[in-house]
């Protein structure tokens, strides 16, 4: 606590000339009010940038600073070009005690240097959990040592596969965790619904265009073989995506009823080329009242290589509606 205020007192060495009397003379009832760490450290965070008082007073709290948090005070609050602001990220690194310390370290110190050296080294040391784990793997040097035992202790923990998404959602773009986690993804074995599932999940956390997305998606469109798979999909089709491409597709390769595609036209999206194609290949799919449809045949001979796609490949399509048969080529609908 100050036995008396300050305040005038750090106003007056802030506004007298640098040398003055004035400026000494205040500068010396300030350090005869001021004994403690924080006091010194308000009157930095007070002084005017480049004065004296502000030296006085950087020189005050590195003298009195012991411990963590009143180094990591004096790093916030110092300028990266200042010497006490390298001084500070330097006494952090040896007075931490924790892994949350140690990553506030690692992420101050400057790539390669000898602070982010010895702080990954303390990484390791006080690493415990799973999350600090991969942690320290995903910072630590490729081929080094401690990348060595971190990998060997994830690895030794049999992950689950939501513990090894966890991990891929932690790790740094194209970083090594990240390429760890994938790779350990695509060894599970899921069904169906467990590939969608995890697809949707991720998608409404993290949005388009991972990695992993794409890994489900190659998964799942793998196990795609029925009408009740189809419908679950028909939920997540957007204009111009992969999704769409593959109702698509399958609509072309798989056996369905005419109830069925009535269904899959109640779930597709207005206008869109899902319920485009069901018009065409069954026009009596709009009308449909759950008392079935003219019988519908389709036969599909498949004139491309085994790259198929339902824009590309050419396919005859036999539709018998009030015995009238009806003949076109799916290559030509205006998708």
């Amino acid at each position: 606590m100050w036995n008396s205020s300050p305040a005038r007192l750090i106003q007056l060495c802030n506004a007298a000339k640098p040398g003055s009397e004035i400026e000494k003379l205040a500068m010396e009832k300030v350090s005869g009010l001021a004994t403690t760490f924080d006091q010194w450290f308000g009157i930095y965070q007070e002084a005017s940038m480049n004065t004296n008082l502000e030296k006085l007073a950087m020189e005050k709290v590195s003298g009195l600073a012991t411990t963590f948090d009143q180094w990591k005070k004096i790093y916030k609050r110092t300028r990266k070009q200042q010497d006490l602001h390298n001084l500070a990220l330097e006494r952090m690194a040896t007075l931490l005690d924790t892994f949350c310390q140690a990553f506030e370290v690692y992420k101050g110190s400057e790539e390669g240097s000898d602070i982010e050296k010895l702080v990954i080294v303390k990484l390791a040391l006080l690493a415990k959990t799973l999350e600090e784990k991969l942690t320290v793997y995903e910072v630590s040097e490729p081929g080094s040592e401690i990348e060595k035992l971190a990998l060997k202790d994830i690895l030794g923990l049999n992950l689950t596969f939501d513990q090894w998404l966890d991990a891929y959602k932690m790790g740094c773009k194209d970083g090594k965790l990240e390429k760890l986690a994938l790779e350990k993804l695509s060894e599970f074995e899921l069904t169906f619904d467990q590939w969608l599932d995890a697809y949707a999940k991720y998608l409404r956390g993290c949005g388009c265009g991972s990695k992993f997305l794409k890994l489900a998606f190659r998964k799942f469109s793998a196990l795609t073989e029925n009408f009740d798979q189809l419908m679950k999909l028909c939920r997540y089709v957007c204009k111009g995506t992969k999704i769409e491409e593959l109702v698509l597709k399958k609509l072309l390769t798989l056996e369905l009823t005419p109830e069925q595609l009535a269904k899959l036209y109640q779930v597709a999206e207005p206008k869109g080329k899902i319920e485009k194609l069901l018009l065409n290949l069954a026009p009596d799919v709009k009308n449909h009242d759950n008392r079935g449809l003219s019988s519908v045949f389709f036969f599909y001979f498949k004139l491309n290589n085994s790259n198929f796609s339902p824009i590309s490949t050419q396919s005859i399509i036999i539709n018998v509606s009030h015995n009238h048969p009806t003949f076109f080529n799916v290559s030509a609908i205006d998708f």
